[in-house]
């Protein structure tokens, strides 16, 4: 008999950019599946005046149902706090064939993450689906969240990533942001590390909230894919090309990942357990051991599930 396909985290394809729409607006919400975005996260929190909750709730539930079956992009809904009063009712009314997965706004405990957990395992009962289906991607967005990374992202097999939230986080530690970032270095390779241990994925990077500033957009993803993050959010679908850039292996990463896995076969063909190769972007030779290998082999595998790099280079895909 064959194994059962997976379903939830284990199942979702490579994230590179997550592209949020208010849920209050039926224009936005029907722009926001053709935008090119990996994921969408249609919301039903902060970009929705309190006055508007209940009517956000409806529509994004009936944008989420629209999407059972649909190509394109993955749909995400951000719910409000738990201390709201307002999440059970908003993850009842989401869950769904077309809904991937739930973000978890200023998440600060793995209670908080459990708790949703369990709700959102009834509304999968209740509808049919299989257990596990719907993901959770709790926000990192303050100093008691950042410091408890770790047991949010070990709390509940649905996580799928830890996602940072910048403006909540600046504020809640009264910090002087800069381009270098280094003022919340600390708290953002916390998530890196955290996710690692635990086993998630790489966190999702905060958004640039800059509109006409691709210069700093291409900066901070760049920064974000250096410390070890994978994926950023978006308020506009012009920060995509950017995003997805700095998330997809460049033609000449590949064709060196390449090289480093020919040039070891060809060492053990030779039986000896190391070589040399040509170093990316020239300047010689580059030692090549099991861990640059596996570091290669990764960058294949993240060029064929991305769909780049098929035959002779990468292509041009942008989601």
């Amino acid at each position: 008999m064959a194994p059962e396909p997976p379903v939830g985290p284990a199942a979702l394809p490579p994230l590179r950019s997550h592209l949020y729409a208010p849920g209050n607006s039926e224009r936005l919400l029907g722009r926001v599946m053709g935008a090119g975005a990996d994921a969408v996260v249609l919301d039903l929190e902060d970009a929705v005046p309190p006055g508007e909750k209940e009517r956000a709730r409806g529509l994004v539930a009936e944008a989420v149902a629209a999407r059972a079956g649909e190509e394109g992009p993955l749909v995400f809904v951000r719910i409000n706090h738990l201390s709201t009063g307002l999440a059970r009712g908003e993850v009842a009314a989401v869950v769904g064939p077309g809904l991937a997965g739930i973000r978890l706004p200023k998440t600060e405990g793995a209670d908080e993450v459990r708790e949703v957990a369990a709700w959102v395992a009834e509304a999968e009962r209740e509808r049919g689906l299989p257990e596990g289906s719907v993901a959770l991607i709790p926000i990192i967005e303050s100093a008691k969240g950042a410091w408890r990374a770790e047991e949010i992202a070990a709390s509940d097999a649905r996580v799928l990533a830890l996602a940072y939230g910048a403006a909540d986080f600046v504020r809640d530690l009264d910090l002087r942001p800069g381009a270098s970032g280094a003022e919340s270095l600390y708290a953002r390779s916390r998530l890196v590390l955290a996710s690692r241990v635990s086993g998630v994925r790489a966190p999702i990077d905060s958004v640039h909230t800059r509109l006409d500033d691709e210069e700093g957009l291409r900066r901070e993803a760049g920064q974000a894919r250096a410390l070890g993050y994978f994926g950023k959010s978006a308020i506009h679908p012009r920060q995509l090309p950017a995003i997805h850039e700095a998330f997809t292996p460049t033609e000449e990463e590949i064709v060196h990942a390449r090289a480093v896995v020919r040039a070891q076969e060809e060492a053990e063909r030779a039986g000896s357990g190391a070589t040399t190769t040509e170093a990316a972007g020239g300047g010689g030779r580059e030692f090549v051991d099991v861990a640059v290998v596996r570091r290669a082999e990764q960058t294949l595998a993240l060029a064929a599930r991305l769909g780049v790099g098929q035959g002779g280079g990468a292509d041009e895909h942008h989601g």
